[in-house]
């Protein structure tokens, strides 16, 4: 069984089941990588505050976080390492989808904005604003075919 890990409740979890793999957030901030096989798990630092969703790939080689500081991480799950930040001028990010053989990102954020990332240069590619009501924006699916 796993036990232990983080200091603060999990807010999200993601697996890659072929690698027996699984990432977790907290809101203590952390990133956990776990070997479901062994009942290890690895902490990842790097986020100060509430993880609000992470997503990692189908191989378990990236990962992807999310965080309330706004702030979006690539892992390296080989060297449990952040390889790149991206940040916004917005406040937090609460959900986001990555289509991982494009390299992008879409990160939904509060007051209802949407943001596109493109990973390999770290730079946001397009915002989409909502109109009317400005409300948070707590989950996403995308369908990347089109």
């Amino acid at each position: 069984a796993l036990h232990g890990g983080h200091h603060g409740p999990v807010q999200c979890v993601d697996a890659a089941w072929g690698e027996r793999k699984a990432l977790s957030g907290s809101t203590d901030g952390g990133v956990m990588l776990w070997d479901l096989d062994a009942c290890t798990r690895v902490p990842m630092q790097g986020h100060m505050v509430w993880i609000s969703d992470v997503k990692v790939d189908p191989d378990a080689r990236y990962a992807v976080s999310g965080s309330i500081d706004g702030m979006l991480r690539v892992w390296d799950l080989r060297s449990q390492s952040c390889v790149r930040t991206m940040q916004g001028k917005w406040s937090d990010v609460k959900c986001i989808a990555v289509h991982w053989d494009t390299g992008r990102v879409i990160s939904g954020a509060g007051g209802g904005a949407l943001h596109l990332w493109d990973i390999g240069s770290a730079r946001l590619a397009h915002t989409l604003r909502s109109t009317g009501q400005k409300r948070d924006m707590n989950c996403i699916s995308a369908d990347w075919s089109t």
